[in-house]
């Protein structure tokens, strides 16, 4: 995929479906696949039969699908933001970026979970030494998400650059971050 070889992957198991997020800045693309069960392998699925391209940032991007079926990608952006796009079914194009926090240092990430009734997208803020969470409900329009909420370790300096998120069916997120 692209042109260059520095790009990273994400990728969500859906029932038959493996949605994949080939992660290469300006020059990504989502692949739809299914698998086939006579055949022991994955194919294009048919609603998406090549991969799509989508614009994101520069460092990292991820990917989540709520409730509603709605792709999400979260990723920092070259002007040191961090903005989320969607794509609905048949995922073929996707949405302006929405953008969800700006003033972040260049090597800032942020990572996006889903969870019972929406998805959620925490970022690192080197600047203010802290972590920000921003959630949307999957019956929102996709522009409406929560106010910002911050999180501070009790030593103060908690934000770095690596972010992994989880969810439980109960709609608890757990974070792993250095």
């Amino acid at each position: 995929f692209g042109s260059s070889s520095t790009g990273s992957y994400d990728a969500l198991s859906v029932g038959d479906r493996v949605f994949v997020l080939l992660f290469d800045g300006p020059d990504s693309f989502v692949g739809v696949l299914h698998y086939v069960p006579g055949e022991h392998t994955y194919h294009f699925a048919p609603e998406a039969p090549a991969l799509i391209p989508v614009s994101l940032g520069e460092e990292t991007a991820s990917l989540a699908r709520d409730s509603f079926g709605r792709l999400w990608i979260a990723y920092d952006t070259v002007a040191s933001n961090v903005a989320v796009v969607w794509s609905d079914y048949p995922y073929n194009a996707w949405s302006d970026q929405i953008v969800l926090a700006t003033g972040l240092k260049s090597d800032d990430i942020s990572a996006v979970v889903s969870f019972p009734g929406g998805v959620g997208v925490l970022w690192s803020d080197q600047n203010a030494r802290s972590f920000g969470f921003r959630f949307h409900v999957d019956t929102a329009q996709p522009g409406d998400w929560s106010a910002k909420e911050t999180i501070r370790g009790p030593g103060g300096n908690v934000a770095d650059d690596h972010v992994n998120l989880k969810s439980a069916s109960d709609g608890a997120i757990s974070a792993v971050v250095k």
